[in-house]
């Protein structure tokens, strides 16, 4: 079963240059573990962005969870000073059954 994370960051008040810096650090790191980033988002008036990234599994999420690169960066995490929380999610079809793969595909 296919593993969806919803990204929901909080940008009010944070450095957005540091924020930047982290995510070219780590979102690069997605699709080393099989995952794919399906949207990076951001709220009009800049407050709020929300990532939606699937993994095909457990294995490809920890992976990328646990990557060294991606620990490193996170002191440039913490210095921007956002707050995000990651829901992890599973994918369903409109009749509630879980999809085969993040994309839709059963």
């Amino acid at each position: 079963m296919s593993i969806i994370v919803h990204a929901v960051i909080d940008l009010e008040g944070v450095d957005i240059e540091t924020f930047d810096a982290y995510e070219a650090t780590v979102m690069p790191l997605v699709a080393e573990h099989g995952g794919q980033v399906i949207g990076r988002y951001r709220t009009a008036d800049g407050k709020t962005e929300v990532h939606v990234i699937g993994f095909a599994n457990r294995t490809g999420r920890d992976g990328y969870t646990n990557d060294p690169r991606r620990q490193a960066a996170q002191p440039l995490r913490i210095k921007s000073g956002v707050q995000m929380q990651a829901l992890e999610m599973i994918a369903l079809g409109l009749d509630g059954q879980p999809l085969a793969d993040p994309l839709g595909k059963r």
